[in-house]
């Protein structure tokens, strides 16, 4: 009796289920004109892809028919799988990953990272292992992205998800390359603190000695580097550094530029509840006004 193509996967995966070689060999010798016309055609159901444990079974069993027909000569459900990317998803996927490294190479990390945001959109909703491996190097690639710009905590925040992949892929390697990855950038966040605080400290040792041009060349400086800093503690720093640009401006007597940044100070202190922070620099708002007055210093 000619059976459907989907009756016979319903035997197939039956067979693959109950662990009987003998009967996937003897099901795919027997249907191979129906598998060939199904295989395509044989998609997850709606509840399987949302069971990850029932996604897998079937990604496997389908894997398993594709293998059985390659052994009885049959290669065309095997091609169907690894097939261009037109047809296959995840060599899609690893094509683009490909083209995020080579940007990655020339140093053009936005770009890398435009590619690789791409490919986690295109992939929610998949699951299974080779999904898997192409999120853990996805994510470790934009944590060395992120990296190089300068952005560390979310090069750490992607570092760590490539970590979390690739222990539950079993895959030791690269939990040891994304570990070493961490402690790398856990040294580089800390030198980073680090040369905030002293060239901070610095610029204001050269506003007290009335160093007040040289001061603000360090200022603009450490200002640029705050704007391209996430790191938690930079946002100790801001305020300092404003509203000592703001005081340098005032003992130069440009009067517009002390009020800009002096307010830049007041706002960024008001936005992390320093409170008196925001005290001291609405003081100096209030004194900038008074050519007579002296500004204070937090």
């Amino acid at each position: 009796m000619k059976r459907s193509p989907d009756a016979v996967r319903e035997l197939l995966f039956d067979a693959i289920a109950r662990g009987d070689e003998p009967a996937l060999e003897r099901l795919c010798n027997r249907h191979r004109k129906a598998i060939v016309e199904g295989f395509g055609d044989w998609r997850a159901p709606q509840s399987a892809l949302a069971d990850r444990a029932a996604a897998e079974t079937w990604a496997l069993s389908m894997i398993a028919i594709a293998q059985c027909m390659g052994r009885q000569g049959d290669m065309q459900p095997l091609e169907s799988m690894l097939g261009g990317p037109r047809d296959n998803p995840l060599r899609q996927w690893q094509d683009a990953y490909r083209r995020a490294q080579a940007l990655n190479a020339a140093g053009e990390y936005d770009a890398s990272n435009r590619i690789l945001d791409d490919i986690v959109a295109d992939m929610t909703g998949s699951i299974g292992p080779g999904v898997d491996d192409i999120h853990a190097k996805v994510h470790g690639l934009a944590g060395l992205n992120w990296m190089r710009l300068g952005d560390l905590e979310r090069a750490c925040r992607c570092t760590h998800q490539a970590r979390d992949e690739c222990r539950k892929l079993g895959d030791d390697a690269g939990v040891r390359i994304y570990e070493e990855h961490l402690r790398a950038l856990e040294a580089a966040t800390q030198a980073a603190r680090a040369g905030l605080r002293e060239r901070t400290i610095r610029a204001q040792r050269l506003s007290d000695a009335a160093r007040y041009t040289d001061s603000n060349r360090l200022l603009q400086i450490l200002v640029e580097d705050l704007k391209r800093s996430d790191v938690t503690e930079a946002d100790l720093y801001r305020g300092k550094v404003y509203g000592l640009f703001g005081l340098n401006h005032a003992r130069l007597g440009d009067v517009a530029a002390a009020e800009r940044w002096t307010r830049l100070a007041h706002d960024e202190c008001e936005r992390v509840g320093d409170t008196f922070g925001t005290r001291i620099y609405s003081a100096n708002l209030r004194a900038i006004s008074r050519p007579e007055s002296h500004a204070q210093e937090p």
